[in-house]
Parts: C-alpha cells; sequence; structure tokens
C-alpha cells in the first residue's frame, strides 16, 4: 500500500493524495507514515489540519506517541 501511495503522489502531488494516503496507513494502522503523510497534506496546502485531526479516521493510531506528539505540535487547540 505504502508503494501505491508513494507512486500516486509522485505523479499527482496534492493534499488530497497525501491526506488519503494517511487515512490509508491509519487504517492499516500504522502510525508513523500516517504523520509523514499529514506533514506532506499540510505543505501542500492543507487549511483545516486541526478539523483533520479529529476526524474517527484517525482513530486507530490516536494513543500511538507518533501521533501525539504531531497533535500536539499542530492542533490549534
Amino acid at each position: 500500500m505504502e508503494e501505491i501511495g508513494e507512486s500516486c503522489f509522485q505523479v499527482m502531488p496534492t493534499k488530497e493524495v497525501a491526506l488519503r494516503n494517511a487515512y490509508a496507513c491509519a487504517a492499516l494502522p500504522k502510525d508513523k507514515p500516517t504523520v509523514g503523510w499529514l506533514k506532506a497534506a499540510f505543505l501542500e496546502g492543507l487549511e483545516d489540519l486541526t478539523e483533520v485531526l479529529k476526524g474517527a479516521k484517525f482513530d486507530p493510531i490516536r494513543q500511538s506517541e507518533a501521533f501525539k506528539k504531531f497533535l500536539e505540535l499542530n492542533s490549534e487547540e
């Protein structure tokens, strides 16, 4: 899955592709790749990161240290 996500992002490096890759990695659940894709989505212009991070799609990794740290550094609340 990760290889497909990387290939898609190389062809179309958009916030939407990065966010979908983050959702897919969270579902696996793979916390570090998820955080990496969230960073990529933000760098590509994702504006509502705080709202996105609240989504249930990230519940499988919500308690991981990597996700908690990312949330702490990037949440506006």
